[in-house]
């Protein structure tokens, strides 16, 4: 559900305006030219300009940055879009990263360590999407519709357009509550959109990840490859002499180890530059943790917490500094772990404080200290060191230190939800009105699943059903409505397809009566669903509705769910409309 419709990921908080890309001052013209280079490849869609004052956060802006000699890479800003959606884990998280693989033991004398991997050129670029996906990669500004008039792309947005015709110049109807915000673009132009995976995308990797498990096309068991950000050398050359190797990337030592010389022969660096390099070697030297020693001096040069990326700042560059990158340059080809290298059985333990550091070892033996080696790295948590300041007052004062990057610091964010976890959905819901009311409450509603918001909300789809059942079985839905479409089980129905007797229709398989029966079998499901489960439900309907003699409605009350009734004239209504409601594990 998330890929067909990224809508159903908004949680509908605050955006802070910091997280924004600011697509205003992106040129009209190149926003066009974009927008027929993705055409010319079949990735450009366009979108009604619908977007009101309020939603600048939903549109993105593109950008390139460099990939290699032949082309660049283009990235879609989607900062905004990607705050406003809840947080989806995914597969992501199970990849291992390059310093983790360390903790393999190779003899090169008898065995060789092979790299499988899937991947594609491109692929993101190659991913069909559904024009609800396409739509959550609009790019800003908006362009008039005549400089796209020549595109396949606009070709076809003019087919579903004239539907809306009635709805873009006005019916006399009052609006809904969006529709009293005013547009942010004229109506005669139109959103462009890419229609793939965007780099940008916060769930682009997660897809990427689940697509890769059924496509292969890279060649299986490579002895020297680049995986999970490390280079794995385990070829018949490394080990003749010996070795299994494992480090960053030759590239990036060789890179850093350049950078790094012309640094140090200059009396000054900026602060930027500084933080960029140390990021690098700190990477490159989890291959090698012991390098780690020779930075001492370069850690303290800049201070992140006063870091402004925005505003970059020239400092000076002391000899202590320049010698200790100098050194990791010379030494970077030695960065990497040896994976034939046998382990020791001591076990060694370290720790410091402001005055004194120690170490301890015990014999543990062969077995235990393996053990300890490959998941020793996996246990314990971040824990943030104490500022210069906040250790001398926690010395003189308080023994709990004072939080001195607390004081003047924004106020924290909230984090973003976990996504599909809800309190209440709507099935079938059309308007929405009982969701509406129990936000009001502060419920943590899901979205309004009737076909008229999305087409990916039709719960004739299998689809639909199952993520439904998703839900209710994984515990990430507290309770639900469905409201299915009475219109064939109606004794007012003309002509009759149906009658109290023959509940399933004359001609059960007539497509009106396949149609409303397919809804009602599946809204009955998640009542036999939620009935096992001990979830509250309830199912709708007018009061005569012949869907009640459905045997699988009858089924369900001798299971133990009840019926209850009321009228809507209580309510404020003009009219006398009774309705049944069937509910399990709820007392209307």
């Amino acid at each position: 559900m998330a890929y067909v419709e990224p809508d159903t990921l908004l949680h509908g908080l605050q955006m802070p305006p910091s997280v924004c890309p600011d697509w205003s001052r992106e040129s009209i013209d190149e926003t066009v030219s974009l927008a027929k280079l993705w055409d010319s490849r079949g990735l450009l869609y366009l979108a009604r300009p619908l977007f009101r004052v309020g939603d600048e956060f939903l549109l993105s802006r593109a950008f390139n940055c460099y990939k290699n000699e032949q082309v660049d890479r283009q990235i879609i800003d989607r900062r905004g879009r990607n705050h406003a959606e809840a947080r989806l884990p995914g597969p992501s998280r199970n990849i291992p990263t390059g310093p983790g693989l360390a903790c393999i033991e190779v003899d090169p004398r008898r065995e060789t360590l092979l790299c499988s991997s899937t991947d594609r050129k491109d692929f993101y670029h190659q991913f069909l999407v559904t024009a609800s996906r396409a739509r959550a990669n609009a790019v800003g500004p908006a362009v008039p519709a005549a400089a796209l008039a020549s595109t396949g792309a606009f070709a076809r947005f003019e087919v579903p357009r004239s539907r809306y015709l009635r709805e873009v110049w006005g019916d006399c109807l009052s609006p809904g509550p969006d529709g009293l915000k005013p547009l942010l673009f004229s109506p005669d132009s139109v959103v462009v959109c890419f229609s793939a995976i965007a780099q940008g995308d916060q769930l682009g990797v997660e897809f990427a990840c689940e697509s890769h498990f059924c496509v292969s096309v890279e060649p299986a068991r490579l002895e020297l490859s680049k995986i999970a950000g490390a280079e794995l050398n385990s070829s018949a050359g490394a080990r003749a002499l010996g070795l299994v190797t494992l480090s960053a990337p030759a590239k990036k030592r060789a890179a850093l180890s350049l950078i790094s010389l012309e640094v140090s022969a200059l009396s000054h660096t900026s602060d930027a530059l500084h933080l960029s390099l140390l990021g690098g070697w700190t990477s490159a030297l989890l291959f090698r943790r012991p390098l780690m020693s020779v930075l001492s001096c370069s850690y303290g040069l800049v201070r992140a917490d006063r870091f402004d990326p925005r505003y970059p700042k020239l400092v000076g560059l002391p000899r202590g500094v320049a010698q200790e990158l100098t050194l990791l340059a010379v030494l970077a080809s030695l960065a990497s772990s040896e994976l034939s290298a046998p382990l020791d059985g001591a076990i060694y333990a370290t720790d410091a404080s402001e005055d004194k550091g120690a170490f301890v070892t015990a014999e543990a033996g062969l077995p235990l200290a393996r053990v300890l080696f490959r998941t020793g790295s996996k246990k314990g948590g971040y824990s943030r060191l104490l500022a210069p300041e906040e250790a001398l007052l926690s010395k003189l004062s308080d023994p709990e230190p004072f939080q001195l990057r607390a004081v003047d610091a924004p106020l924290l964010e909230i984090e973003r939800p976990l996504a599909f976890v809800y309190d209440f959905i709507e099935v079938c819901g059309g308007s929405g009105r009982v969701s509406a009311e129990l936000k009001a409450r502060g419920w943590a509603c899901g979205p309004v699943l009737d076909i008229s918001h999305s087409p990916h909300f039709n719960l004739c789809w299998l689809r639909t059903l199952e993520w439904l059942l998703f839900l209710l079985e994984n515990s990430r839905l507290r309770s639900f409505a469905v409201e299915p479409p009475c219109t064939t089980f109606s004794p007012a129905a003309f002509p009759a397809l149906r009658s109290y007797k023959e509940p399933r229709g004359y001609n059960p398989l007539e497509e009106r009566t396949l149609h409303g029966t397919t809804l009602a079998l599946r809204a009955l499901t998640l009542l036999f669903v939620s009935l096992r489960l001990g979830v509250p439900g309830i199912l709708e309907q007018p009061r005569r509705s012949k869907m009640a003699w459905l045997p699988e409605w009858k089924r369900l009350l001798q299971l133990g769910a009840t019926e209850a009734y009321t009228a809507s004239c209580p309510f404020g209504s003009p009219h006398q409309k009774e309705f049944r409601f069937l509910q399990v594990c709820i007392d209307l």
